[in-house]
């Protein structure tokens, strides 16, 4: 299931960004996969609370928040 999500991700993502770190959220798994960018090796699962959606970085880049849509957590 994990690959489905980082193959689905990758489509949508132009060829053109590049990023040291990917995180996606996994909505079925209640997890975050946090993936190598440019080996698209999956480095590690954070397990989260239900139904996890939404992600946004602190304004300084120092924290990462994910929004649990059927807990009403960040």
């Amino acid at each position: 299931m994990n690959k489905l999500y980082l193959a689905l991700f990758l489509i949508v993502c132009s060829p053109l960004i590049v990023a040291d770190t990917l995180f996606i959220t996994l909505e079925k798994d209640n997890a975050l996969a946090v993936v190598d960018g440019v080996t698209g090796k999956l480095l590690k699962t954070v397990p989260l609370g239900q139904r996890p959606r939404g992600i946004a970085f602190s304004k300084d880049q120092s924290l990462l928040y994910v929004a649990a849509s059927d807990d009403d957590t960040i």
